[in-house]
């Protein structure tokens, strides 16, 4: 009896726990990956709205863009996404 329980345990130890663990990074790893893809989506309609709405710049030295108010609606729609990445970069850098 004491034989079957110490196989059982030392399988759930060596190979149910480590699946568990990998099961939890590769989830987190994934809602990494949508929170980037939502900040670069955003991103990327900011651009294009920008582009459309703005005249061509005068130079390579024109920031007008960063006064415009689609400018600052994507800053806000993006900034509490960017600040989670950013606190899930630290917490795992943290935890190593």
């Amino acid at each position: 009896m004491s034989i079957a329980f110490t196989l059982s345990d030392t399988f759930f130890l060596t190979e149910v726990l480590p699946a568990e663990e990998q099961t939890k990074s590769d989830r987190a790893l994934n809602n990494t990956i949508a929170l980037a893809g939502i900040v670069l989506g955003i991103s990327g309609l900011t651009a294009t709205a920008i582009s459309v709405q703005q005249p061509q710049p005068k130079s390579y030295a024109d920031f007008e863009f960063l006064s415009s108010s689609i400018f600052i609606w994507s800053l806000g729609l993006s900034f509490p996404f960017i600040i989670f990445l950013f606190y899930r970069f630290i917490a795992d850098l943290w935890r190593r």
